[in-house]
């Protein structure tokens, strides 16, 4: 790519980039984890 672009496309993204709209992830329990993954229940942990 040549610079002009790379330089236009550097301006739309400082210009449309919104802090709040970033999202994180909760960590996940252990429970969680073993019931959706291994199917195992979390009563029996």
């Amino acid at each position: 790519m040549n610079e002009r672009s790379l330089a236009q496309q550097a301006a739309v993204r400082k210009a449309t980039f919104d802090p709040g709209e970033v999202k994180a992830l909760r960590p996940f329990s252990i429970w969680e984890i073993s019931t959706f993954m291994f199917d195992v229940p979390a009563d029996t942990l």
